[in-house]
């Protein structure tokens, strides 16, 4: 037990550091709130913790070959913020014209597409493992998803003093999901 939580361990830091960068650009955002932020992810985490496990159980190669098509989401939400980003001196607030749930609802979907290689590289890792280890790893993927966003969100607390350039939001942010997308589908192109 004590290698295979070594290996879960080191395989849930590999595989969240893109979402935690994500969730650390969300955080610097003043029109996301720490509440919308927290559920986005925690939704995107069951989805992805879900999806692994029943993979894992029900159809493992099946899944494993598409999972990467899951990196669609982040590079279709990044396309996107480019092509509606506006040219003006004024400050952005693309944000601030969305509600409290379309907010909710874009943390989700940016998870939900990082998840994809996650999702690849769990279903594989949950098939040899027995329905304690099973268990036990669940409990771990969602405490460490609860640290991800801590770390996030503390660390966001630091840089949201600075001033976040406007091109931050409108530019980097969705050449960032644009980036992680192609290299979610170009992971699971190359497996």
């Amino acid at each position: 037990m004590l290698s295979v939580l070594a290996v879960f361990v080191g395989i849930f830091v590999l595989t969240h550091l893109d979402t935690l960068l994500v969730l650390l650009v969300f955080g610097t955002s003043p029109e996301y709130e720490t509440p919308e932020i927290v559920i986005g992810h925690f939704l995107s985490t069951g989805f992805g913790l879900s999806v692994s496990v029943l993979g894992s159980v029900i159809a493992t190669e099946l899944f494993h070959d598409y999972a990467f098509l899951l990196g669609l989401l982040p590079l279709t939400l990044g396309v996107r913020g480019l092509y509606l980003r506006h040219e003006t001196n004024e400050p952005v607030r693309i944000a601030q014209a969305m509600s409290r749930r379309h907010r909710i609802s874009n943390v989700t979907v940016a998870g939900v597409g990082l998840n994809g290689e996650n999702i690849a590289i769990f279903v594989p890792f949950f098939v040899g493992l027995t329905a304690v280890e099973l268990a036990t790893m669940a409990v771990l993927y969602i405490a460490g998803a609860g640290v991800v966003v801590a770390v996030a969100l503390l660390l966001s607390l630091r840089t949201a003093r600075l001033a976040i350039p406007r091109w931050v939001e409108t530019v980097l942010v969705p050449v960032v999901l644009i980036f992680v997308g192609l290299y979610v589908l170009s992971a699971g192109w190359l497996v």
